[in-house]
C-alpha cells in the first residue's frame, strides 16, 4: 500500500533473495515510479534511514523471541509496525520504542481487516469500536 500511496522508495529486507525478488516485481508493476532498494539479510542501517518500517515475519510470536535488529537501527521521528499482534509489545517494538521511534502492533491491522470483511460479507457496517473491544478481550486477556 505504501508504494501506492505517495512513497518515493521502498527497502526489502529479508534472508530470502528470492521472497525479495518477488515482491519487488510486483511493486515495480503496480508502482514503477517507486524505487525498491532490495537488501537481503537486511541490516541496521537500511533500517535506521528509513521512515516506516514494518515487521512481517512470525519473530516474535512467541514471548521469549529476541528483537531481530539492535537498538542502533532505529530512530526518533521514525515509524514502527510489527504485524504480529497477540501480545501488546514484541521485543522488536520495545527495542525501536526504547530508541525514539513511535510503535504500532498488528492488532488494529486485524481489526480493520475484520471489519472489512463483516461489511462485504454481511453487507452491514459494523461496529469497529465493539470490535475493538472484544478483539482486545480476547487476545490480551
Amino acid at each position: 500500500m505504501a508504494a501506492l500511496n505517495g512513497a518515493k522508495s521502498i527497502t526489502l529486507a529479508d534472508v530470502d533473495a528470492a521472497r525479495i525478488e518477488n515482491l519487488s516485481a510486483e511493486i515495480c508493476r503496480l508502482a514503477p515510479n517507486v524505487a525498491v532498494v532490495k537488501s537481503v539479510g537486511g541490516g541496521s542501517a537500511s533500517c535506521r534511514e528509513a521512515d516506516l518500517v514494518i515487521q512481517a515475519s512470525p519473530v516474535g510470536m512467541k514471548k521469549e523471541d529476541p528483537s531481530l535488529l539492535p537498538p542502533e537501527a532505529f530512530r526518533k521521528g521514525q515509524r514502527v509496525f510489527d504485524l504480529i499482534y497477540m501480545y501488546p509489545e514484541t521485543a522488536f517494538l520495545s527495542t525501536a520504542k526504547a530508541s525514539g521511534a513511535q510503535i504500532a502492533n498488528g492488532l488494529g491491522m486485524l481489526l480493520h481487516q475484520g471489519a472489512r470483511a463483516f461489511k462485504l460479507w454481511i453487507g452491514i457496517e459494523p461496529d469497529v469500536e465493539a470490535m475493538r473491544k472484544a478483539l482486545e478481550k480476547a487476545v490480551y486477556s
